[in-house]
C-alpha cells in the first residue's frame, strides 16, 4: 500500500475514533459533536487541520457520519449492507480495531470494512440500493410515493374568528404622466 493511501486511511481511523469518542453518552446513546472538539483530538495525532475535513467527507460518503450543518456531526447507527457470497459491508463509526474485537473477520477494504455476514446476523441490515441512495422506482411508483407522503402532511384550513389577513386589491392606476390608463378621461 502506498504511503499516501496509508496516511489517508489512518486519518479515517482517527476521524472515526474522535467522532465515536466524543459523541457517545454514558447510556450508550449518541449526540452531535462539533468539529472543533474533534480538531482538539486531531491535533494530538499531528495531522494538518484541513485534513479532518477530507476525513469527515469520506465518512459521509460511506454513510458512517452525517453532517448536520454549522460544524456539527453525528455518527450513523451501526448496520450491515449485504454484498455477495456471505460478505457484508459493516457501516459503523467504531474504529476497525474495535470492530475486530466483536467481529473477528472484520477487515478494511479501502475506506470501508468488510465482515462475514454470519458474524453480524444480529445487526440491523440495509439494502445496497438504500445505502447508495439509489432507488429503483419507475415514474408511477415515484409519483405515488410523493403524493402519499404529501397527503400525510395536509391539514384542515379552517380560519378561526381571530385570524386576520392582509391583501392588496389591484385596480386601475394613473400612468407616468398622471393620465388614466387606456386614454380614459377624468370627469369633474
Amino acid at each position: 500500500m502506498d504511503s499516501a493511501l496509508s496516511q489517508e486511511l489512518d486519518a479515517i481511523e482517527v476521524a472515526r475514533s474522535a467522532l465515536a469518542c466524543l459523541s457517545l453518552n454514558n447510556n450508550d446513546t449518541v449526540h452531535e459533536t462539533h468539529v472543533g472538539r474533534m480538531r482538539e483530538l486531531w491535533s494530538r495525532y499531528d495531522h494538518a487541520p484541513e485534513s479532518i475535513k477530507l476525513a469527515l467527507k469520506h465518512l459521509t460518503q460511506i454513510r458512517e457520519a452525517e453532517h448536520l450543518g454549522h460544524g456539527y456531526w453525528l455518527p450513523t447507527p451501526t448496520r450491515t449492507v449485504p454484498l455477495t457470497c456471505g460478505t457484508s459491508l459493516i457501516v459503523s463509526i467504531a474504529p476497525t480495531s474495535e470492530l475486530q474485537r466483536h467481529f473477528p473477520s472484520a477487515k478494511r477494504a479501502g475506506l470501508g470494512r468488510l465482515v462475514s455476514s454470519t458474524q453480524t446476523a444480529n445487526l440491523p441490515s440495509q439494502s445496497i440500493d438504500s445505502w447508495l441512495g439509489s432507488y429503483s422506482f419507475d415514474g408511477g411508483d415515484w409519483a405515488k410515493l410523493v403524493v402519499e407522503s404529501s397527503a400525510n402532511e395536509l391539514s384542515a384550513s379552517i380560519l378561526t374568528s381571530d385570524t386576520e389577513a392582509f391583501s392588496i386589491k389591484k385596480g386601475p392606476s394613473p400612468d407616468r404622466v398622471g393620465r388614466l390608463p387606456y386614454g380614459g378621461c377624468e370627469t369633474k
